[in-house]
C-alpha cells in the first residue's frame, strides 16, 4: 500500500513574506500562480515540518469542503493506492466499482431507477461498451449499485450471506432494446460494525469528534477504516453490509467480504 499526501494553501493568506518563505524554503518548487502545493509519500519527514510551520503561523486544515476555504486554512489531501496483496491479505473491503452508469440514470420517488438510453453518450466509454456488449456486471447507479442478471445468479450460487435484490432498475428510452441484459437494484438488511475508536472521526462539518461518539460521524481525511475484532465477532460473518459512516443523504456503501471480492475478480 502507497500513501501519498497533497497540500495546497493561499500564499496571500501570509501577512508577513518571511512567514511563508520559512516555508518555501522546504519545497522551493511548490509555489506557483499564487498557490503552494506540494504531493509527497506519507512518510516524507519534510511533511510534518511544513505542517508544523503552518500551525505554527495559525493555519488550520480546511475540512468542510462544503464551503469555500477561508484564509488560513490549508488543503490536505491524500491518495491511496493498494495493490493485490492488500487487497487479499484483508478480511473486508471497502467496495468502489470502476463503472458508473449515473450520468445516464433518473431516480425516482417510489425508488426506481431508470437507465435512459437517449443519454447513454453521456456515460464514458469503456462502460458504455461494456454495457452494450452484455459484459457489465457491477455499477454505480443512483444511490447505490446495480448488477446484471447474470451476476445476480453468481451471488446466488455462492450463497453470500447479507445481500438483497430490489426489482426497481428499467432500461428506458428508443435504444432500450440495444441492453442485451437486464439489472437488479443491490442492497443490504446488514449494517456494518461501528468504526473502532481509533479511527479519528469528524461530524458533517468536518468538526472533531469524541472517539466514542459514533453518530452522524465520518472518517477524518486520510483516515483508514478499521474494524475492532470484536465487534466484527458480534456482527457475525456477512459478505455485504452498509458502512456505518454518515454520507450524503440517501447514497449507501458498501463493506464486502473476500468472498465477494474473488466473485468480482472472476467477472472482471
Amino acid at each position: 500500500m502507497k500513501k501519498r499526501v497533497r497540500i495546497n494553501f493561499n500564499v496571500d493568506d501570509f501577512a508577513n513574506p518571511r512567514d511563508l518563505d520559512e516555508i518555501v524554503q522546504l519545497y522551493p518548487a511548490g509555489v506557483r500562480y499564487g498557490q503552494f502545493s506540494w504531493g509527497t509519500e506519507a512518510e516524507n519527514p519534510i511533511l510534518n515540518q511544513i505542517l508544523e510551520k503552518l500551525h505554527a503561523k495559525c493555519f488550520v486544515p480546511w475540512v468542510n469542503v462544503q464551503r469555500n476555504r477561508l484564509r488560513n486554512e490549508y488543503s490536505i489531501d491524500y491518495q491511496v493506492t493498494f495493490e493485490s496483496s492488500d487487497l487479499k491479505s484483508e478480511r473486508y473491503l471497502f467496495i468502489d466499482p470502476s463503472h458508473s452508469l449515473d450520468d445516464a440514470c433518473a431516480q425516482f420517488q417510489d425508488g426506481e431507477i431508470h437507465l435512459q438510453t437517449e443519454r447513454l453518450e453521456e456515460v464514458d466509454r469503456p462502460t458504455r461498451d461494456r454495457l452494450l456488449a452484455g459484459a457489465l456486471p457491477l455499477a454505480i447507479a443512483g444511490p447505490g449499485l446495480v448488477v446484471s442478471n447474470a451476476f445476480r445468479k453468481a451471488i446466488e450460487d455462492a450463497h453470500l450471506v447479507g445481500i438483497k435484490f430490489v426489482d426497481k432498475f428499467w432500461v428506458t428510452g428508443p435504444d432500450a432494446s440495444r441492453i442485451p441484459e437486464g439489472f437488479w437494484i443491490m442492497e443490504s438488511d446488514l449494517i456494518a460494525p461501528p468504526p473502532s475508536k481509533h479511527v479519528k472521526k469528524v461530524d458533517a462539518e468536518g468538526n472533531s469528534i469524541e472517539a466514542d461518539d459514533l453518530t452522524n460521524c465520518r472518517r477524518a481525511p486520510g483516515e483508514m477504516y478499521k474494524y475492532d475484532e470484536s465487534a466484527l465477532a458480534a456482527r457475525g460473518d456477512f459478505d455485504c453490509a452498509v458502512m456505518w459512516e454518515l454520507r450524503e443523504k440517501d447514497l449507501k456503501f458498501y463493506v464486502v467480504s473476500q468472498r465477494f471480492y474473488r466473485l468480482c475478480r472472476r467477472r472482471r
